[in-house]
């Protein structure tokens, strides 16, 4: 049989076998002179056959190791292989279960991966990856997800706009959107209200906050009516309450015919114009 094809063990033996053979080998025997008598080896002699018997077993002996040391390498290398199997989302306990059935070994890191897109503490990454072949009772890196943010939605009502927009993103709190309305309770540019109010989110959770903020009180508008031939003092009191401010001055002539003194003759906007309340109007009263 060719050595080439033998086990590893029945190779072991067989170079064993040659090596007892090799040393087994007679030495020169006495030989006889011319005369018949026999005469023993000299010592030098015996020393040159231990001296060839020492060779052989080494040229028989470096093959035969350089030869087990390949066939070492290529056992090694050629062994059976796995599938890396796909374990990313599972929990730990499970995670491992699977590895374990495969002939493999999971090390689990031990600082979380940031991935807020699977559950806290399911596995966010594996190394080497899912479907790798790899040798067996092979270490298996796991890398757990940190899962979704848990900050506390706060409550932004009565604040400013720009406060409720600060303190937020320091919190990691993304607004989707800000609309406005007029509010007579608020002042301009506070907070009115919220969405998702945070007393009604379970706690810990996390969602996109939407804001509602004050215009201010809605400015009325009126249409100017006449207020010439008035008395003075009735208007003036009627536009103040209506929140107008209102500046009298005397009238340009010296008297107007059959109108006495404090009348309205003259008024600024003029009648028919539109005007906002706290517009200035102006009263020309007569002397």
């Amino acid at each position: 049989m060719s050595a080439d094809r033998m086990s590893p063990d029945r190779l072991t033996r067989w170079a064993r076998a040659r090596l007892r053979g090799v040393l087994s080998l007679p030495g020169p025997r006495a030989g006889r002179t011319s005369d018949g008598a026999g005469a023993a080896s000299s010592p030098g002699a015996s020393r040159l056959a231990s001296l060839l018997k020492l060779v052989a077993v080494l040229a028989l002996s470096a093959p035969m190791f350089a030869w087990g040391g390949w066939l070492a390498v290529r056992l090694s290398v050629s062994g059976s292989t796995d599938v890396v199997p796909d374990v990313i989302g599972l929990l730990p306990e499970e995670a491992v279960r699977r590895l374990e059935e495969a002939g493999m070994v999971a090390e689990i890191e031990a600082e979380p991966l940031r991935d807020e897109a699977l559950p806290a503490g399911s596995v966010a990454r594996q190394d080497p990856g899912p479907g790798t072949s790899v040798k067996r009772v092979r270490s298996i890196r796991l890398m757990l997800a940190s899962g979704p943010s848990t900050h506390e939605l706060p409550s932004m009502v009565g604040d400013s706009r720009s406060r409720a927009v600060i303190l937020l993103g320091q919190q990691d709190v993304d607004i989707a959107y800000v609309a406005s309305v007029h509010s007579y309770e608020h002042p301009r540019d506070a907070v009115v209200a919220q969405e998702p109010n945070p007393a009604e989110l379970p706690p810990g959770t996390r969602s996109l906050i939407r804001l509602l903020t004050s215009l201010g009180p809605r400015v009325r508008s009126y249409v100017m009516p006449d207020l010439r031939h008035r008395s003075g003092d009735e208007v003036r009191a009627r536009l103040e309450q209506l929140g107008f401010e209102v500046v009298t001055r005397a009238h340009r002539a010296e008297a107007i015919a059959n109108v006495g003194p404090g009348i309205v003759v003259e008024q600024i906007p003029a009648p028919g114009r539109r005007v906002a309340e706290g517009t200035r109007v102006t009263l020309g009263l007569s002397r």
